[in-house]
């Protein structure tokens, strides 16, 4: 496992933790895969609204994500 990876998951799983979901303007963000790039269609931070209207067939391949 890259050190790179692991650190930056590590560091996307506390943040992502912090999220409220009555936050208006707060943002999701994607975790590295295990080639140590971000999903295509997820490769930037999201806002809560913009997570609600996503694909629901695609966040067990975003939100299973090991760090």
């Amino acid at each position: 496992m890259s050190l790179i990876r692991r650190r930056t998951n590590l560091q996307v799983q506390f943040v992502n933790g912090l999220l409220s979901p009555a936050a208006r303007y707060g943002q999701l963000h994607p975790k590295m895969c295990n080639d140590s790039r971000f999903p295509a269609d997820f490769n930037a931070p999201r806002t809560i609204e913009e997570v609600r209207a996503m694909d629901r067939t695609l966040f067990p391949v975003h939100l299973h994500s090991r760090y």
